[in-house]
């Protein structure tokens, strides 16, 4: 009976350990925040973080294309320009895309 216990208790230290190191970082990504001044054609991607239980702000991450990042305030308006063109950019894109058949 005791050994019964003594492996039941490793088994749930087992499966403990193994869901706390495959759930996502619980901090926010973006310690402080650079104004937007990145040229269009440097940016890489834009990754737009909502608020959550595990950051309390929105995030904005900008990463080049030489893989470096920047958080950038969220509440910039020349990021908000940018976002616009952006999108702007890629709906023209997704229009004068042929058809695939």
């Amino acid at each position: 009976m005791k050994n019964a216990l003594l492996v039941l208790a490793a088994l749930t230290l087992c499966c403990c350990f193994t869901c706390l190191h495959s759930s996502p970082p619980r901090h926010c990504r973006c310690i402080g925040v650079v104004p937007c001044c990145v040229p269009r054609r440097f940016i890489r991607k834009i990754e737009v973080i909502p608020n959550s239980g595990n950051c309390r702000r929105t995030e904005v991450i900008i990463t080049r294309k030489n893989n470096s990042t920047d958080c950038v305030s969220p509440n910039d308006p020349r990021l908000k320009g940018l976002l616009q063109s952006m999108s702007l950019r890629q709906r023209r894109a997704a229009v004068k895309a042929p058809a695939v058949q």
